[in-house]
């Protein structure tokens, strides 16, 4: 895994969904210090691969870049372009998270999606744009943040997340999907998903399937087969 440097969250959850049966290794991203976040994402890109050098020599089955909003703003073409040159470099599949959830999506033949986004305004319209450029309508947008307020996906807990889920106008045929990878997630989606009637999606959790689906389409611990319904076959 590549890690954006103060996410607290993508590590522990990926480990608490992927079980016993697959060994994580990361690496963290540069710090940019007093860099606005719409530059961070800027460079952060281009880091990638710098990243996955650092882990050159674990005979790795694949690499999971756990991040998703600098990656909207090039598309799904072009972050489909991006993993492949990546998997080149690397010797092994490449994914980013963002792209690992629109596989997600396919697999599940979902095709419309509620999207609950902790991001900044700018930033949420570059993940709808993402998504409706790849085909995938998205219906409505539950946002954490007031207007005007900063990224802080990073403070959220498990009460607030399960507030906004449970405020989402779901719809039959679409998903909910909970966009970052350091937005805690998994804790909601277990209390939520027992009573929700649409598939609840998250980063992690697709980022969590596609890996278990590079490892041999390996089971996942019993969190993961918990939450992660019709997404157990990989893609």
């Amino acid at each position: 895994m590549v890690v954006p440097p103060s996410n607290p969250v993508a590590e522990p959850e990926l480990d608490a969904l992927l079980g016993d049966d697959v060994r994580v290794y990361s690496d963290r991203l540069p710090v940019f210090a007093g860099v606005e976040l719409v530059e961070r994402n800027r460079r952060y890109v281009p880091a990638y691969a710098t990243a996955l050098d650092e882990l050159a020599g674990l005979e790795l089955a694949c690499a999971l870049i756990a991040m998703t909003g600098p990656n909207y703003r090039l598309g799904v073409e072009g972050d489909s372009e991006l993993c492949a040159t990546l998997s080149e470099r690397l010797g092994a599949p490449v994914r980013t998270t963002s792209l690992a959830s629109y596989d997600a999506l396919k697999a599940l033949d979902i095709d419309r999606i509620h999207l609950v986004s902790p991001y900044p305004e700018w930033l949420t319209e570059d993940a709808v744009r993402y998504w409706e450029q790849a085909g995938i309508a998205v219906t409505n947008v539950e946002s954490f943040l007031a207007e005007g307020e900063k990224f802080r996906a990073y403070e959220t807990r498990t009460g607030e997340v399960v507030a906004h889920l449970e405020a989402v106008d779901r719809e039959a045929g679409a998903a909910v999907m909970l966009t970052g990878t350091g937005l805690g997630s998994i804790a909601a989606i277990h209390r939520v998903g027992q009573s929700a009637d649409v598939p609840i999606l998250s980063s992690d959790l697709c980022g969590a399937w596609w890996i278990l689906s590079q490892c041999g389409n390996l089971a996942g611990s019993e969190l993961y087969r918990s939450l992660a319904a019709g997404l157990a076959t990989g893609p």
